[in-house]
C-alpha cells in the first residue's frame, strides 16, 4: 500500500525549517493570546454590568425597605392598640411585638454589607493577579446577605428585587468560573 503522508524527513535542513515552525508557532500563540484577551475584555464588562445591576436593584430594595420598617410599625403598633382598647396589656406580648419590628424587617445591615461586597467585586475583577475563586468567595457572601434580605421582607415588590439580585449573582457565579 502506497502512503502518501510519509515525508522523508532527511531531506530538510534544520537550520531552514526551525525559524519558520517557530514563527508560525509564534504568531499562532500570538492570536490565541489576543483572541483570549478579546474575550476576557468582553467578560470583565459583563461582570462590571452585572455588578452595576446588583447595586441599582439594591438601591430600590434599601428605598422600598425603609417604607417597609415603617408599615410593619404601624401595622405592630395597630396590633398594641387593640390590646391597650382590650385592658389586655401583657408586657411580655408588646416586648415581643416591638422586637419583631426591630429584627424581623430591618434589612439595613444586609443592605449595608451588600454594599461592600458589591464593592470589593468590582475591585477584586479589577485586579491583575488571579481572582477567580476570591470572586466566587465574595459572591457566595453576596448570595448570603441577599438570602437574609428575602427572609427579612414582607414586601412582595422587595421580595422581587431581591430574586432579581440572586439571579444576577447565579450569572456572575458563572462568569467567575471562566476566571483563571
Amino acid at each position: 500500500m502506497l502512503d502518501l503522508a510519509e515525508i522523508d524527513l532527511e531531506i530538510f535542513d534544520e537550520t531552514e525549517i526551525l525559524p519558520i515552525i517557530i514563527t508560525t508557532l509564534d504568531q499562532a500563540l500570538d492570536s490565541f493570546n489576543k483572541m483570549r484577551d478579546a474575550e476576557g475584555g468582553h467578560i470583565l464588562m459583563d461582570m462590571l454590568d452585572r455588578n452595576q445591576n446588583i447595586a441599582d436593584l439594591l438601591a430600590f430594595v434599601e428605598n422600598k425597605g425603609r417604607l417597609n420598617v415603617q408599615q410593619e410599625f404601624d401595622r405592630q403598633l395597630e396590633n398594641v392598640k387593640k390590646l391597650v382598647a382590650q385592658d389586655k396589656i401583657d408586657q411580655d406580648r408588646l416586648n415581643m411585638e416591638i422586637a419583631l419590628i426591630a429584627d424581623r424587617v430591618d434589612i439595613t445591615e444586609e443592605c449595608v454589607r451588600m454594599h461592600s461586597h458589591i464593592n470589593l467585586f468590582e475591585t477584586t475583577l479589577r485586579q491583575e493577579d488571579e481572582s477567580g475563586k476570591k470572586l466566587n468567595f465574595i459572591l457566595q457572601e453576596m448570595l448570603r446577605e441577599a438570602n437574609t434580605m428575602n427572609s427579612k421582607t414582607s414586601d412582595i415588590e422587595v421580595s422581587h428585587k431581591v430574586i432579581k439580585i440572586k439571579e444576577e449573582i447565579e450569572k456572575l457565579r458563572e462568569q467567575a468560573q471562566n476566571i483563571e
